[in-house]
């Protein structure tokens, strides 16, 4: 069973991650000239949470059998699936080539089988 939690509330959808996905967002933070903590993936992220996580075939783009990814800075992806409205990002990878490598597929048909069992679940923060 995978937990999820929710990181970011749009204007037209809810982005919720595994712990997993989220250390791989951590991953590109960085410090700006002035000492602040900058991570243009969440705002990237935000733009489709309040655009409401439209698939346009470059950015987000489906994967097969309710599966989607989406693109993170040309080297990473996201995988997951819609809840209704709400965007469920299960696994992710760094992606260095343009064809995906068998063990990224693997992690896609792994995404695939969650989403079809519906082994997942919302955690509860107190």
């Amino acid at each position: 069973m995978v937990k999820v939690g929710r990181l970011l509330k749009g204007e037209k959808s809810s982005l919720f991650i595994s712990d997993e996905v989220f250390d791989f967002i951590k991953s590109f933070e960085y410090h700006d000239t002035n000492g602040a903590v900058v991570n243009k993936v969440m705002k990237k992220l935000k733009y489709f949470a309040d655009g409401g996580f439209v698939v346009d075939g470059s950015n987000i783009r489906f994967e097969g059998s309710g599966v989607y990814r989406i693109e993170i800075e040309n080297t990473g992806r996201i995988i997951g699936f819609y809840d209704n409205k709400d965007f469920i990002g299960i696994r992710s990878f760094y992606k260095k080539t343009q064809h995906l490598t068998r063990m990224q597929r693997k992690i896609i048909v792994t995404v695939q089988k969650i989403f079809n069992t519906h082994d997942w679940m919302i955690a509860i923060n107190k």
